[in-house]
């Protein structure tokens, strides 16, 4: 991407390493100390966790290894993550916090080459995989549950508000974008399930998403970025550059929408667009120019 960002197999793992570091910052020494416990963690997969080498064949010419890697290594390093919230968490408020894993698959984990099918859709993804994986490896721990649903939403309750999670490559919401981005297409998505839903005679509150690599905070719910950051898909589609990152989220029982974070994961090394002041042309470089012309 021209140096803007960079991504690779062990930068892959260094961020999911970042990911959970920071996630368990935010839920401990710098939870509020006016606040209680969290009642519950949610872990949201919300699909695309591995490339899916072989689906598209474009992949092959720069993914790492194969499908079945990619779900080895995806499923390491999201169970070692987890475990790791789960046990600072225990240890910072002396008690075990209730956590669910919810997993819902994404069109990059598709298992069926070809056009994308409607029936038993999570039995045919390799992000249901990864999410077995996960549920296998953290078995032992009875206040970790784990929920792969067997369509392609997530219909659960956050501290009483219904929220439903869903990739986002089937919010029927189209694909044209305009002038103000992706978040047009994310919005009317978003507007798309909370009226088909309520139809349904399910109401959503928030609906969270991903797929456009593109974070922001709208009426009906989250759109979460990308962890791989600004890549070629996301300037193919003329997404605003936007730094690798995931939704850091805090729902309350009566106020709704307490905190909202995303959770950046890159650093300067790994591209201009996590160093603030690459390329600019800053007040302090007009009064070092002045400084040398007095002198």
């Amino acid at each position: 991407m021209a140096g803007v960002n960079v991504y690779n197999r062990e930068i892959a793992r260094k961020r999911m390493g970042r990911l959970f570091e920071k996630a368990s910052i935010l839920s401990t020494s710098a939870w509020p100390a006016s606040d209680a416990a969290p009642s519950k963690v949610h872990i949201l997969l919300g699909g695309d966790l591995i490339s899916g080498h072989g689906l598209h064949p474009e992949h092959a010419e720069t993914d790492y290894g194969t499908a079945y890697e990619q779900v080895k290594d995806a499923a390491a390093w999201i169970s070692g993550g987890i475990l790791r919230l789960h046990l600072e968490l225990l240890e910072y408020f002396k008690m075990p916090i209730p956590m669910d894993v919810l997993s819902v698959g994404g069109n990059h984990g598709r298992s069926t080459p070809g056009k994308p099918c409607t029936k038993l859709v999570s039995l045919q993804s390799y992000d249901t995989l990864v999410a077995d994986f996960v549920e296998a490896g953290l078995r032992q721990h009875d206040s970790i549950r784990h929920f792969q649903p067997r369509g392609f939403d997530a219909y659960f309750s956050a501290v009483g508000w219904p929220c439903l999670l869903t990739h986002g490559d089937r919010m029927g919401s189209g694909g044209g974008t305009g002038f103000i981005g992706p978040m047009a297409t994310i919005i009317k998505g978003h507007r798309k399930i909370v009226d088909t839903e309520h139809r349904q005679r399910r109401p959503v509150r928030w609906v969270l998403s991903g797929h456009f690599h593109t974070s922001g905070v709208i009426p009906f719910g989250f759109a979460n970025g990308a962890s791989c950051g600004y890549g070629e898909f996301a300037k193919s589609i003329r997404a605003d550059p936007e730094a690798a990152q995931q939704n850091y989220i805090v729902l309350g029982e009566r106020l709704g929408l307490i905190r909202y974070q995303p959770i950046v994961l890159g650093v300067p090394e790994e591209g201009s667009i996590y160093d603030p002041k690459s390329g600019l042309i800053l007040p302090e470089r007009f009064a070092e120019e002045a400084r040398l012309h007095a002198a």
